[in-house]
């Protein structure tokens, strides 16, 4: 292997340089499309549904609290 790199120095090089910018390429056109796809996510404005104030008395009466007190 030490001989076939020493060898064939340049095309190993080029070869590596070729993967990673093609592996670079891939990321970034794959981080554009992902983030046309989902940017009208982000300018929705969603409204949180009602939430009505209450108190649930048979809830609480159903409560065993005694052990929480030391």
């Amino acid at each position: 292997m030490k001989t076939f790199i020493g060898k064939h120095l340049e095309l190993v090089l080029i070869a590596a340089t070729v993967v990673l910018v093609g592996a670079m390429a891939f990321c970034f056109t794959w981080s554009i499309v992902f983030a046309s796809q989902n940017l009208n996510a982000v300018f929705q404005f969603k409204s949180a549904a009602p939430q009505s104030p209450g108190f649930n008395i048979a809830g609480a009466q159903q409560l065993n609290l005694r052990g929480l007190v030391q």
